[in-house]
């Protein structure tokens, strides 16, 4: 039976801005994350037409990027701190679900979301919960949208998407920034540990062939991936100030464990004891060494003169 969509708006905005924005650190890092939980939860309640099971469960995946999804809020949520009298907005590219701005919204920011056609199934329901959403595809070129219009660009595990240089999409965001603005960025490392197993047992690190000779034609996997070195001299000389870096971990071992049957029989990459043990026994190793974890992540500033 189809949900009645009003009711589901209303259920999200009822996670309303509190004091969240500007609580210390220590609290802040839960609530955000209870809030990325809540919104996810009602991603899952939504019948979209045409998503079949698979669909559904690719949604259901989304909670293993807690940790991500919690240092992008985390991080916009400072920078906001910061300028607390200035109009502040949001761009979220390559938003998919809309997990992000809805989550933003949730807290009082303004959002925007931007993503590929292909991805128009979902763009409907994002816009009926009130944030501003554009399908747009990046090899059509400049980002439909004004010059330094946003405080923010988001651009969450899409670069390694992209057929092309990432130079003409990596020049649109500084040119949709305002001066001062900031662009947070993260991707699949191409030396996490996994890789390195990989080379050494003389597999590749690529999509699986069966992916890529099955697909249609445009592929839609990873094209490239990056190192940390790699992705910070593109960003430079696109023209930004990179401030921060850090290497993620985006499979938290702990929580697959708990959550171990709610992945088992996802239909999207399933989920076992095998790579749940995997995780267990490389922690370590990325504890020591954090340049052979699973995600990279930048933020960077666009000069304010």
């Amino acid at each position: 039976m189809r949900r009645n969509i009003t009711n589901v708006t209303n259920s999200i905005m009822q996670v309303q801005p509190n004091s969240m924005l500007w609580s210390n650190k220590g609290n802040r890092k839960g609530e955000i994350a209870d809030r990325i939980s809540a919104v996810l939860e009602r991603i899952i309640a939504w019948e979209v037409p045409g998503e079949d099971e698979r669909d559904r469960d690719y949604v259901r995946r989304r909670f293993l990027d807690l940790k991500e999804l919690t240092l992008y809020t985390e991080t916009i949520l400072e920078d906001r701190r910061r300028r607390p009298n200035t109009e502040y907005k949001v761009l979220d590219v390559g938003t998919t679900l809309g997990i992000l701005p809805l989550t933003l919204q949730s807290m009082g920011i303004g959002a925007c979301a931007c993503d590929h056609p292909r991805f128009g199934i979902y763009g409907d329901w994002i816009e009926k919960e009130g944030v501003p959403y554009t399908s747009f595809d990046l090899t059509g070129g400049e980002l439909p949208y004004a010059t330094a219009s946003f405080d923010v660009v988001t651009f969450k595990q899409v670069i390694e998407h992209l057929p092309f240089s990432a130079k003409p999409t990596l020049r649109s965001f500084y040119r949709i920034l305002r001066p001062g603005g900031l662009l947070l960025l993260s991707t699949p490392n191409i030396v996490r540990l996994s890789s390195v197993f990989r080379l050494l047992w003389r597999k590749s690190v690529h999509s699986p062939l069966e992916h890529f000779f099955e697909s249609e034609f445009p592929f839609t996997g990873h094209f490239r991936e990056y190192t940390m070195e790699e992705i910070k001299r593109m960003v430079v000389w696109s023209g930004f100030d990179v401030e921060q870096t850090a290497y993620l971990q985006q499979h938290d071992a702990l929580f697959l464990l708990r959550q171990r049957r709610r992945f088992a029989k996802n239909l999207f990459e399933p989920i076992g004891w095998k790579e749940i043990l995997a995780l267990f026994a490389w922690r370590p190793f990325t504890f020591l060494i954090p340049s052979l974890s699973q995600l990279l992540f930048v933020a960077a500033r666009k000069p304010r003169s």
